[in-house]
């Protein structure tokens, strides 16, 4: 099932969801959740799809990787265009522990695991800035 949002509530909720791939295709961003996304309502079933952000104004999406998990105090963080992110590392998954819609604009907080091969997990953000819509595409 297709089922698209544009400036009103999410139809899929994403805390605590994983995404594995981060995929680029023209000028779309898909966002790949092998263990599915929550149904906003009852019975808030789980369903398996992807996230297509459509027309991504690439010159606006960024990664901010902040620091290891649980550290506190001053850090050295980084931004990366989400493009060079994508050629430039490798990491297991993405827990999604917010997300945030404002004006195409979309916003993903939460932590990158085995991150660049490494046994650790690293706290970031996703923000892709799309003039399309966002597109569920779930096996419903």
């Amino acid at each position: 099932m297709k089922t698209v949002y544009r400036y009103n509530q999410p139809p899929y909720g994403l805390h605590d969801m994983i995404f594995n791939k981060i995929e680029i295709r023209n000028d779309d961003v898909i966002l790949h959740f092998p263990e599915g996304i929550v149904k906003i309502g009852e019975p808030y079933q789980t369903v398996k799809g992807t996230i297509t952000l459509e027309s991504c104004d690439f010159d606006f999406c960024f990664v901010h990787l902040q620091a290891p998990y649980g550290m506190l105090g001053q850090y050295t963080g980084e931004k990366l265009e989400l493009k060079d992110f994508v050629d430039k590392y490798q990491w297991r998954d993405f827990e999604v522990s917010a997300e945030y819609h404002g004006y195409n604009i979309s916003v993903y907080d939460g932590y990158f695991s085995r991150f660049n091969g490494e046994d650790k997990v690293v706290e970031a953000t996703v923000e892709i800035y799309h003039w399309g819509d966002v597109v569920y595409n779930t096996e419903e």
